[in-house]
């Protein structure tokens, strides 16, 4: 599959390449999701026949001294060495490129570099002594990735770890925005549906290598994603438990069981405490903050009862699918029962997957830069809710939006009702030139714009 997006990444990292190139020692962080593209995104950006790039990946599961042999002979590769150089640990192999960049510019990539942790901890500490006595004198470009967000975010955000705030550029790598993962499927499936698009976007939230390995193997309809995750070779389905066990370790009981809950339809923080003898307020912070599996929706507007009312939703789609239809039937997938977890789930599809149509969006509205917010709102008695509000504050426009399936549901009467509702309670928008609008699969479909897109004059 071609490289797409990444531009604003992409441009981080070659501006720091030529930072290294006139002189300056730079250290990169790149950090996201398992298979969302961290690796293909730095080798796409930094080829430069001028300046060497060593890629080295951390295993954890093996020793140090095997890791410093491979990273012996990434070195020897990168650098186009006569022969492997012998160093004796990883603080002589750093000092040593660190050395060799004096006289030339290199790029070291380190990959998985929080498995360090495993490894040998004492590494962070060598790497923080070298890179604070040795990046003056030399020109080295040291991107390290990672994907386990908790290990990385404590190796470089903890005030008390070696390494904090030695990083020149932090870049987070999100999933493709839903306008792009249409225009992927587009050059795929020119003819694809709105469910079409849609499934993909439920079942692969947005990540680069499942959405690769769906659309490489001419999996292009609702349907047939489905039926492709159930298949015995695909390993997609082990990649929501290896996220999360990678992410909890030891300590996964009590996320796993609010997770389970959000996944269920109970969402609301009232209703999640009540479901738990032990204060849950810890988890769902570092659920949120830490792990950045949950996200909080709150209603658009109003200030502080509103925050009563906040919602949580896991931020993740293919662990949200995977806490849907797999996890609860573990036992009939154990038992060989595939096939019918296979059916009941494309049954149950079109009925849930209204939800990921909103959060579908939502995230496009975000990721179009023409609304200052866009989230739903609701009102405290439970009478009014509207699915999606987005505003431009610097142009004054709202922008009221329901979401249905069918668009035949949509009703505009309807909405300018609840709209009143909201502008009651929020007096400071009814002066902004007011918006109504209903979406649905229709604009998901090959040959369709998605609302407020940049082809679009919006």
């Amino acid at each position: 599959m071609k490289f797409y997006g990444r531009e604003q990444e992409t441009a981080v990292l070659r501006r720091n390449q030529d930072a290294v190139r006139n002189g300056a020692s730079r250290f990169v962080v790149v950090t996201g999701r398992r298979r969302v593209g961290k690796t293909r995104l730095i080798l796409e950006s930094l080829p430069a026949a001028d300046m060497p790039l060593i890629y080295a990946f951390i295993y954890q599961s093996t020793s140090e001294s095997r890791n410093l042999e491979l990273f012996c002979k990434a070195v020897a590769e990168g650098l186009k060495l006569d022969a492997v150089p012998r160093l004796e640990s990883f603080e002589d192999a750093f000092l040593f490129l660190f050395k060799k960049s004096q006289t030339q510019p290199i790029t070291l990539v380190l990959d998985e570099f929080q498995n360090f942790q495993t490894v040998n901890p004492e590494i962070f500490e060598t790497l923080q002594k070298l890179w604070d006595t040795q990046h003056n004198a030399s020109r080295l470009l040291l991107v390290v990735s990672g994907s386990v967000t908790s290990a990385m975010r404590g190796i470089f955000e903890n005030a008390r770890a070696p390494l904090y705030s030695r990083q020149n550029a932090l870049i987070y790598v999100a999933p493709f925005s839903p306008g792009l993962l249409k225009q992927i499927l587009e050059d795929f499936a020119p003819a694809h549906s709105g469910e079409d698009l849609l499934a993909l976007y439920a079942l692969t939230g947005g990540i680069a290598q499942y959405i690769e390995t769906m659309l490489s193997e001419h999996v292009f309809t609702a349907a047939d994603m489905i039926k492709h995750l159930f298949e015995s070779s695909n390993r997609t389905l082990t990649e929501a438990t290896a996220a999360l066990f990678a992410e909890f370790k030891g300590s996964s009981s009590t996320y796993f069981d609010i997770l389970r809950q959000i996944a269920a339809g109970v969402n609301e923080r009232s209703q999640l405490q009540s479901r738990f003898q032990e204060n849950i307020s810890g988890y769902l912070d570092r659920l949120e903050n830490v792990y950045r599996l949950l996200e909080r929706v709150e209603p658009l507007g109003e200030t502080g009862s509103k925050r009563r009312r906040i919602r949580f939703e896991i931020a993740d789609e293919l662990i949200n699918f995977w806490f849907t239809f797999l996890e609860p039937y573990q036992n009939y997938l154990e038992a060989g029962l595939t096939d019918r977890i296979c059916s009941h789930t494309l049954q149950q599809f079109p009925q849930w997957s209204g939800r990921c149509l909103e959060r579908f969006y939502r995230r496009h509205f975000l990721t179009t830069g023409m609304f200052t917010a866009a989230a739903p709102w609701w009102d405290r008695k439970g009478e009014n809710e509207i699915d999606l509000i987005g505003v431009d504050a610097l142009e004054k426009k709202i922008v009221f939006v329901e979401i249905k399936r069918n668009p035949e549901k949509f009703s505009v009467f309807e909405l300018q009702m609840k709209s009143a509702a909201f502008l009651k309670l929020n007096p400071k928008y009814a002066a902004y030139q007011h918006v109504y609008m209903g979406l649905s699969l229709q604009e998901l479909s090959a040959g369709e714009d998605l609302p407020f897109s940049r082809s679009q004059p919006g």
